[in-house]
C-alpha cells in the first residue's frame, strides 16, 4: 500500500543542453516535435510534449534547457545545468506542495528553497491565460539525483494536443533510469522507498523499479546499466546520474525504418529499440 505523499507522480525530466539548436535538430532526426522556444529567468526551453498515462495524472515530457545569460540564471540552476548534455532532473506533480516538502524532509531532504512562478502563456484556441505554480527545492546533497516538486493551476500549458503528434509515434514516457555506484545501490533503493512511500520491485540483482504513479523510476549499477543497453565504458560521467528514458511508441516497425531513413544507430534489445547519448542529446532513450 502506498502512503500519501503529495507527490503524484514524475511529471517530467528537465534535459540539459548546451546548443538548443543542435539539439533539437538533432532529436528531430529521431523523430520528435518540439513546443516554440520559451524563455525565463536567463534560460531557454522547448518541450517533447507526450500524452498523460491517465486523463487525471500528471503531465508527460521531458524538456531541454540551455542557459543564456550566466548572470541571469539563479545560482541553483547553474549548477543543476553544468557539465555534458544530458538528464539533470526530476520533476514531481504535487497535489500538496506542503506534504511534498514534508515527505522530503522524512526522506532525509529538507526543502532549501520554494518559489512562486507566474508566466503567460497562449491557449490552443488563441486566449491568453496567466499560470501560476508552487516550486520546492530541496536542499543540495542530500538526494542522489537533482528532484523536486512543482503544484501549478493547471498543467494544460504542459499538455497540449497540437504538440504531442511525433513522427516516430512518442506516445508516453514510461521509465526514468537512473545510476549509481553498485556498492550504494540499496542505499539509494531504501531512500526512494521512503520518497515515494511503496516497495521498490526487484528487476535484477543490479535493478530495481519504483512507481510513485504511472512512471517507474528504475534505479540500477552503473555496470549493469552499461551492460544492458550495450554501453560499456560510456557512462563515466559522474555517478550518480540521471541516464536514460523508456518511450512507448504506436509502431516499432515504423520507428525503426525511420531512424534508417535518418542514418541513426539502433541497437535491438529486448523487444526494445535503443539509441545511444551520442544522438540524444547525452541520453540513452529506449523505445518500445
Amino acid at each position: 500500500m502506498q502512503t500519501r505523499t503529495g507527490l503524484v507522480d514524475i511529471d517530467h525530466i528537465m534535459c540539459g543542453v548546451s546548443d538548443i539548436n543542435a539539439t533539437v535538430a538533432d532529436l528531430s532526426r529521431l523523430g520528435f516535435s518540439f513546443t516554440p522556444e520559451s524563455t525565463i529567468g536567463g534560460m531557454s526551453n522547448r518541450l517533447v510534449q507526450m500524452k498523460p498515462i491517465r486523463p487525471a495524472g500528471a503531465a508527460n515530457f521531458f524538456e531541454l534547457m540551455t542557459v543564456n545569460d550566466h548572470l541571469r540564471v539563479p545560482p541553483l540552476m547553474r549548477d543543476i545545468l553544468s557539465g555534458p548534455d544530458g538528464l539533470k532532473m526530476i520533476v514531481h506533480l504535487s497535489d500538496d506542495i506542503e506534504q511534498a516538502a514534508a515527505t522530503f524532509a522524512k526522506a532525509g531532504s529538507p526543502i532549501g528553497d520554494s518559489w512562486t512562478v507566474g508566466r503567460d502563456w497562449v491557449r490552443e484556441d488563441g486566449e491568453r491565460e496567466h499560470v501560476r505554480f508552487t516550486v520546492l527545492i530541496p536542499a543540495r546533497g542530500h538526494l542522489p539525483f537533482f528532484m523536486n516538486a512543482y503544484r501549478p493551476d493547471s498543467i494544460a500549458q504542459y499538455s497540449q494536443a497540437r504538440y504531442q503528434t511525433h513522427e516516430n509515434g512518442a506516445r508516453h514516457i514510461r521509465r526514468v533510469y537512473a545510476t549509481c555506484p553498485a556498492a550504494k545501490l540499496p542505499e539509494v533503493v531504501a531512500q526512494h522507498e521512503k520518497l515515494y512511500g511503496c516497495q521498490a520491485s526487484t528487476l535484477g540483482d543490479d535493478a530495481f523499479a519504483i512507481r510513485p504513479g504511472d512512471v517507474d523510476l528504475v534505479l540500477m549499477s552503473e555496470d549493469g546499466f552499461a551492460s544492458r543497453f550495450g554501453l560499456a565504458g560510456h557512462m563515466q560521467l559522474g555517478l550518480p546520474r540521471l541516464a536514460g528514458l523508456t518511450i512507448e511508441v504506436s509502431d516499432p516497425d515504423a520507428l525503426a525504418a525511420l531512424l534508417a531513413r535518418n542514418g541513426i544507430p539502433a541497437t535491438a534489445c529486448e523487444h526494445a529499440l535503443v539509441v545511444g547519448p551520442e544522438h540524444a542529446a547525452g541520453m540513452v532513450i529506449e523505445f518500445i
